[in-house]
């Protein structure tokens, strides 16, 4: 029996595929969302994302910078309150922000390179969302702050 289970967790351990981070969609610079890669490099959260365009808002933050997380429809106002100047550059992320949708969502604040608080929206799938929940909570230390609304 012993020999087994040694079998089967050496297979498993050997054909696991490589941690290529959690796929989701973060805000952009339109408000809107784009495809983006969610990893945990060193204790820092590392926000890569997909389209050259917006390589520009790729984040490397440390978990000590992180200053709050929230989920569900809470994460929509505390990023819509703390982005306000893209909501003046795009009226759209306002629509954006508010529209109903069947996808998880959570709101990382933090403090930027420059001292200044800083946040954006990650949209992901529910089957990504608990993962993404221990990626947060483990990297800053912090538990996200979950307030859902709306019909049941």
């Amino acid at each position: 029996m012993k020999k087994i289970i040694l079998c089967l967790l050496s297979v498993c351990l050997t054909t696991s595929p490589v941690f290529a981070g959690i796929q989701a969609q973060c805000t952009n610079f339109k408000g809107k969302t784009s495809p983006c890669t969610i990893d945990n490099q060193a204790g820092n959260l590392v926000v890569t994302y997909k389209s050259a365009a917006n390589a520009s808002l790729n984040k490397n933050i440390p978990g000590k910078n992180i200053t709050g997380l929230s989920g569900g429809e809470y994460a929509r106002r505390r990023v819509a309150e703390s982005v306000t100047t893209a909501i003046l550059i795009a009226p759209v992320a306002l629509f954006m922000l508010f529209s109903k949708k069947k996808i998880d969502n959570y709101g990382v604040e933090y403090i930027d390179k420059d001292k200044k608080p800083a946040s954006f929206l990650i949209q992901c799938k529910k089957k990504y969302s608990m993962t993404l929940q221990s990626l947060l909570q483990s990297i800053s230390g912090k538990q996200v702050i979950f307030q859902e609304t709306g019909k049941k």
